[in-house]
């Protein structure tokens, strides 16, 4: 019987695209640009000193207030920002002049009391590189902070998939050697911002075969699109077939390295044996009325295997944690 839906993780359909996360970054850029603006005006402003006479004051006042203009229209525009320190500051600007390249402004300053603040446009003093004389301080390191999508964050673990008939009265035993193997295909539903799950352990029922002998191995596989395995074992784990009650048991078996599976792709349970005879068997339920899962068998180690069939289920839990976006 299939657990209940409240045991699971949050279920909803996965859409793709991130403009809503697009546009919180360029908001927030927009936003360290306009702090950038601001700090440089005040600065700027009492960074030009001289005489102390009305005259003067408002001369200075004036060549400020320019100043800070100029600055501030040119970072208004900034694509980017490619040098900061307490007396520079590059960046670069859409084209200007018409040839298709994007411009890169400078501002600098020497670092002396007196000397001037420079402007300069693709490497060139052009058009009165100074916009300020005699600047006796000045700092431009503005109050930054790194923008974007906060991290991704891992769940603990929980229980993202499992068949369990629930009652013996259905429940049949499939015989695991060397080459006849069985599996189930499943697919969990994750949230929409999941990007990638794990599998941390899986439970299977498994009776010991007569005599129990060799390995009895549990793997996980890519699924083609008929909903059966294709290609290799993305992982596996082993347990003694000695140690295998002779009456249906649930068989825990842990993973380690069943990291970064695909939240949008089916996966196939596989369960074989590594001896001949009958060292093992699987346990199912074949009169399953999940749609969701595909029942199927191989006679020949793999090399080909039955249609699926949604009447019939391996018993099996999977355990797991997801990586979500929030």
């Amino acid at each position: 019987m299939r657990r209940d839906e409240s045991q699971r993780g949050p279920v909803s359909v996965r859409r793709r695209g991130f403009t809503l996360i697009e546009v919180m970054v360029s908001m927030a850029i927009m936003g360290i640009i306009m702090l950038a603006c601001s700090s440089v005006m005040v600065l700027c402003s009492r960074a030009i000193g001289g005489g102390t006479s009305a005259t003067d004051v408002s001369l200075q006042a004036g060549a400020a207030r320019k100043a800070v203009d100029q600055v501030v229209e040119d970072l208004k525009m900034a694509k980017s920002i490619t040098e900061q320190s307490s007396t520079a500051v590059t960046f670069v600007v859409p084209d200007r002049n018409g040839d298709g390249v994007d411009e890169t402004i400078r501002y600098s300053w020497s670092g002396t009391a007196g000397g001037p603040l420079v402007r300069e446009v693709n490497g060139k003093p052009v058009g009165g590189a100074v916009i300020a004389d005699n600047v006796q301080s000045l700092n431009l390191d503005y109050l930054v902070k790194t923008v974007g999508p906060p991290p991704p964050v891992e769940s603990g673990e929980y229980l993202l998939e499992s068949y369990d008939g629930g009652t013996f009265a259905y429940i049949r035993l499939y015989t695991l050697n060397s080459t006849s193997w069985v599996s189930e295909y499943f697919r969990v539903v994750f949230p929409d911002n999941a990007i990638s799950w794990k599998i941390t352990r899986m439970k299977v029922m498994l009776r010991g075969g007569s005599p129990p002998a060799g390995m009895v191995t549990v793997e996980l596989r890519a699924a083609d699109s008929a909903k059966k395995p294709t290609g290799g074992s993305l992982e596996s784990a082993s347990v003694d077939a000695t140690a295998i009650p002779g009456s249906p048991s649930w068989i825990d078996v842990p993973f380690n390295g069943l990291a970064g599976l695909d939240p949008l792709k089916g996966y196939c349970v596989v369960v074989r044996a590594t001896t001949a005879g009958s060292p093992a068997y699987a346990c199912y339920d074949d009169y399953s009325n999940d749609g969701t899962l595909a029942y199927s068998t191989t006679t020949n180690s793999g090399g080909s295997w039955s249609a699926p069939t949604v009447g019939k289920a391996l018993q099996f839990y999977v355990y797991g944690t997801v990586t979500r976006q929030p």
